[in-house]
């Protein structure tokens, strides 16, 4: 067979398997079952929608942003130490507080290194 007829042939039997591709049908039932997900999809994102909406209206609305909350342990016992403890001993106990030097991160420095000159490989090979 010549090149030119088997390329007829081959360029004959895609164009039919083409022609009966773009013919095929739906399963039965496909479309109806797409249809009825997407209107489900719909109605739980309304329903989700109906609920925020219904429950932060129930929330009774605060006077005060963020709303107070009781102390813990720790801040009443803070409190009852600034109370109790004459000023001048908490001035001198804050100013003798350990120095927070030790939390400062010391500045980087890196020392540039011995690499020879990089040279692109076009200029190398010239």
């Amino acid at each position: 067979m010549e090149p030119e007829d088997r390329k007829r042939m081959v360029d004959g039997w895609l164009d039919a398997s083409l022609k009966q591709y773009g013919e095929a049908e739906p399963r039965p039932g496909l479309e109806g079952r797409v249809w009825a997900n997407v209107r489900a999809e719909r109605r739980r994102r309304l329903e989700r929608g109906r609920r925020s909406t219904a429950a932060a209206a129930d929330e009774p609305k605060l006077e005060q942003f963020p709303s107070p909350r009781p102390l813990s342990t720790q801040e009443r016992l803070l409190l009852l130490y600034l109370r109790e403890t004459p000023q001048q001993e908490v001035l001198s106990a804050a100013s003798s507080a350990e120095s927070l030097d030790d939390l400062q991160i010391k500045d980087l420095t890196v020392a540039p290194t011995d690499a020879p000159t990089a040279v692109p490989k076009s200029s190398a090979q010239n």
